[in-house]
C-alpha cells in the first residue's frame, strides 16, 4: 500500500482504496489500469524484440540459402536472352532490302537507273538523258521516301525494344523474387518450423497408388512452380502431392 494523489481531486489517498474518500473517484481501478497498460506495453516490447531477433536470424539464413540457388537462378535469367529481340532497322537496309516492306516505285527507279547506265554505252543519247534524269530526280525521291519510312520503322523499333527490355526485366525480377521467397521460406521452416498437417487424421490417401505418404501443396509451392514453369505447371489448381508416386490432385 502506498499513498498517492487522487487523479481527480489531487488529495492524498491510499493506492489500494476502492475510491477517493474526498471525491469518490475509483482510485484502485485507475492504478490497476495503469499497471495493466504498462504490463501490456512491456509484453508488446518483448514480443517485438523477439520478432526482430527472429527476423534477423531468418534473413541471415535466407541469404546463405540463396547462395545455393545462385547458379540455377543465373541460368534461368540467362535463358531470357534467347527470347526473340526486335531487329533494329537500318537506312540502307530499307533502301536495298525493304526492311520496312519496300515499294514498287523503288524497284522501278533503281531498275531504270541500272538499265539506262548499261544501255547508254551503246551511244544512244536517249539512254544518257534517262540516266541523268533518273539520277537527278528519281534517286533523290527514292532516298527521301525510304528515309521517311526508315524513321517511322525506327520509332516502332524503339518502342518494341523498350517493351522487350521491360518484359525481360519483369521476368528477371519474378525469378529473383521467387528464389528469394524460396530461400526465406526454407530458412523460416529450418529455424521455426510449423506443425505439419497429419494427413492420416483426415484419412487421406493417393488416388493412384493408395499411399498415405502425402503432403499439402502450399501457396508458396504453387507460386514458385508457376514462376519457373508458367501455365504448364502441374501444381496449378492442385492441393496435395503423393511423395511416393508424385501424383498431384
Amino acid at each position: 500500500m502506498a499513498l498517492v494523489n487522487c487523479p481527480e481531486c489531487d488529495k492524498t489517498v491510499s493506492s489500494s482504496a476502492e475510491s477517493c474518500p474526498n471525491c469518490g473517484y475509483p482510485v484502485r481501478q485507475h492504478f490497476e489500469n495503469i499497471k495493466k497498460e504498462e504490463e501490456r506495453k512491456e509484453k508488446t516490447k518483448r514480443e517485438e524484440n523477439i520478432r526482430r531477433f527472429q527476423e534477423d536470424e531468418i534473413n541471415r539464413l535466407a541469404i546463405e540459402n540463396l547462395k545455393k540457388y545462385e547458379h540455377e537462378m543465373n541460368q534461368k535469367i540467362a535463358e531470357l536472352d534467347k527470347m526473340d529481340k526486335p531487329k533494329k532497322p537500318t537506312f540502307w537496309g530499307q533502301v536495298f532490302h525493304g526492311e520496312g516492306g519496300g515499294n514498287t516505285l523503288d524497284w522501278i527507279i533503281w531498275g531504270i537507273l541500272l538499265a539506262s547506265f548499261v544501255l547508254m554505252f551503246s551511244g544512244s543519247v536517249i539512254f544518257v538523258a534517262i540516266f541523268v534524269i533518273d539520277l537527278m530526280f528519281g534517286v533523290p525521291f527514292s532516298l527521301f521516301v525510304n528515309y521517311t519510312d526508315y524513321k517511322m520503322f525506327l520509332k516502332l523499333y524503339e518502342k518494341e525494344a523498350n517493351d522487350w527490355e521491360n518484359s525481360k526485366n519483369n521476368q528477371i525480377n519474378n525469378i529473383r523474387q521467387a528464389y528469394e521467397f524460396r530461400a526465406r521460406k526454407e530458412a523460416q521452416e529450418t529455424l521455426y518450423p510449423t506443425k505439419k498437417e497429419d494427413t492420416h487424421k483426415f484419412n487421406l490417401k493417393c488416388p493412384i497408388c493408395g499411399s498415405h505418404n502425402i503432403e499439402r501443396i502450399t501457396t508458396f509451392d504453387r507460386s514458385f512452380s508457376i514462376a519457373m514453369v508458367g501455365l504448364a505447371s502441374e501444381k496449378i489448381g492442385k492441393q496435395y502431392k503423393c511423395k511416393d508416386c508424385k501424383h498431384t490432385w
